[in-house]
């Protein structure tokens, strides 16, 4: 696995995305990738990442099947209920052919920028209707 994943200041919000978390570019070129979307480079040493592989629609239904077989929603369709179930088992993300989700991306070593950086924005990473969502599961569970 590749130690380092890149992304930049201007990172796709998880409210853009399938899976909930900030995505980050990995492979080659993924550095090249990162820098044109704009804002600064980040890089992120992903080497000791416990990562859920989703390599096409096999992995991805298996992945549903796991969160729902778990007792997490999958019905709406957004990657909540696979993103808190994996977040839940202590995955610290998804690696998806050339991305990586993380869902917490400060617990990592971040290369290129202070960390203050993801102490402003990880507010942003779950909209409050997800926030609202683990909340619901984990009542749910008790």
């Amino acid at each position: 696995m590749e130690n380092l994943a890149y992304t930049n200041s201007d990172y796709k919000l998880s409210d853009d995305t399938y899976y909930k978390g900030i995505y980050f570019y990995i492979g080659d070129n993924a550095k090249e990738r990162a820098s044109k979307n704009g804002g600064d480079i980040i890089s992120v040493d992903i080497s000791k990442a416990k990562l859920f592989t989703v390599d096409g629609n096999k992995d991805a239904n298996k992945l549903k099947r796991l969160a729902s077989h778990s007792g997490f929603d999958i019905t709406e369709e957004n990657g909540i209920g696979e993103s808190i179930y994996l977040d839940e088992y202590e995955y610290d993300g998804i690696k998806k052919r050339f991305e990586v989700i993380l869902f917490h991306p400060e617990k990592f070593n971040i290369k290129t920028i202070n960390e203050t950086f993801f102490k402003k924005k990880k507010k942003l990473i779950l909209s409050q209707l997800q926030l609202d969502k683990i909340k619901e599961y984990k009542n749910k569970k008790k």
